[in-house]
């Protein structure tokens, strides 16, 4: 997917989204790495009544959370469920 673009998103529980891309393909992406690793910024993230406001802005483009400058972008959701394929699959889940 060259230019991937979010259709829908449902938070799921404790940093997971579940994403429609456009294409029509669909991912569970786990976000707890980019969370932590987003320190004090994105913390708020780990709210339950923050995570559940996630909603698809920008056409497609990004995906939002209510409160200051919470967004990831659509290239790197679909990174992360990449990665997270490639690792299902070396290991056989």
């Amino acid at each position: 997917m060259d230019n991937p673009r979010i259709k829908t998103v449902r938070p799921q529980s404790a940093s997971f989204l579940k994403v429609e891309w456009q294409d029509g393909t669909s991912s569970t992406i786990n976000l707890t790495s980019w969370i932590d690793k987003g320190g004090l910024p994105l913390s708020a993230l780990k709210l339950d009544h923050v995570w559940q406001t996630a909603k698809v802005e920008d056409f497609g483009l990004t995906v939002t959370w209510a409160g200051a400058d919470l967004a990831i972008d659509a290239w790197h959701l679909f990174q992360h469920a990449r990665e997270e394929q490639s690792f299902n699959a070396e290991n056989g889940s």
